[in-house]
């Protein structure tokens, strides 16, 4: 597998996780980097604040 097509599949995986399974933080975990920065200006900046904003 290429790296687009492995890319696209974490980006799968990722979204059915954290929106099919509502399961945020397991998604987080498994495909988000040690570092994590927030675009939304409505949700904290970091990995616990995407979660926090996504399990309400």
């Amino acid at each position: 597998m290429n790296q687009l097509q492995q890319n696209k599949t974490n980006a799968q995986a990722f979204y059915g996780l954290m929106f099919n399974k509502c399961k945020p933080q397991e998604a987080v975990e498994r495909y988000v980097g040690a570092e994590y920065q927030q675009h939304n200006p409505h949700v904290a900046d970091g990995k616990q604040g995407f979660i926090d904003y996504s399990e309400r």
